[in-house]
């Protein structure tokens, strides 16, 4: 008796292409403006502006998702492109050039600058090479929140 593979190859095909789909749509879901911002808790004290505000806008490109990473404050001007890449239900911002009007250049090609994880509510950050700036806000939690999901392809 002979076996007639065409069905099974079918089946595989609509399998593979059901299942990356279901990544690329779960990937693409991460495209938007994300922000943080931290103060020192001696700041307030002091009477001081010492804060910083981070800002990470991810989109897509013909050839996969970006981030642009600002951040501002006090002695801390940083303007970052990096490129995600999905890892085990997390994305990883992972560092590939600096944009104009960066003032200090302390990563290389391939650093992990952070991690973003969803939860059911909210963003787990996982900081990399990226620090936030308040000790306190080194474990990983919840910093980063969506403000806005409208960004189109850059």
């Amino acid at each position: 008796m002979k076996f007639n593979k065409f069905p099974i190859i079918i089946l595989i095909g609509i399998v593979m292409t059901l299942v990356n789909g279901c990544k690329s749509d779960d990937l693409l879901s991460w495209i938007g403006e994300y922000d943080f911002d931290e103060m020192s808790p001696s700041a307030i004290e002091e009477n001081v502006n010492l804060a910083w505000s981070y800002t990470i806008q991810i989109y897509e490109e013909k050839d996969g998702l970006f981030a642009d990473i600002n951040v501002d404050g006090f002695q801390r001007m940083e303007r970052i492109h990096s490129k995600i890449f999905k890892d085990n239900g997390k994305i990883n911002l992972v560092f590939d050039s600096y944009l104009p009007d960066n003032m200090f250049e302390q990563y290389k090609q391939g650093d992990v600058l952070l991690s973003l994880e969803r939860t059911d509510s909210d963003i787990i950050t996982i900081w990399g090479e990226m620090k936030p700036m308040v000790l306190e806000n080194l474990n990983s939690g919840v910093y980063f929140q969506k403000v806005d999901d409208t960004l189109n392809s850059k």
